[in-house]
């Protein structure tokens, strides 16, 4: 599974990039505040800057489980998706994100 595949699985299973959009979102916006006035992004830079953070975090993830599923050729996504089911990944990734603060 590639990282699109495995973010859109994540999509399609869980909250847990909708939750962790809407805190980079929160904390782009707040660091974007502290800015001086002439010096602040609009809004497409904002969230340039948040489908980076989503981008890393996904990156993150996926060489996390990447590095404990074996491959299986006849159908790729099966051990991760199993792996991900087996050991609860989309609970404690929503879990991990809802504690979660940027600083």
């Amino acid at each position: 599974m590639n990282k699109k595949e495995l973010e859109q699985y994540i999509n399609n299973n869980s909250r847990t990039i909708e939750i962790f959009s809407e805190k980079a979102l929160e904390y782009q916006t707040s660091k974007n505040t502290n800015r001086p006035k002439k010096k602040r992004w609009d809004e497409v830079k904002i969230g340039h800057a948040v489908d980076g953070m989503i981008n890393t975090f996904m990156e993150n993830v996926h060489n996390k489980i990447k590095s404990q599923v074996k491959k299986n050729e006849f159908d790729p996504q099966r051990p991760w998706i199993d792996f991900i089911a087996k050991n609860n990944v989309l609970d404690e990734l929503e879990e991990s994100v809802i504690e979660m603060e940027f600083e």
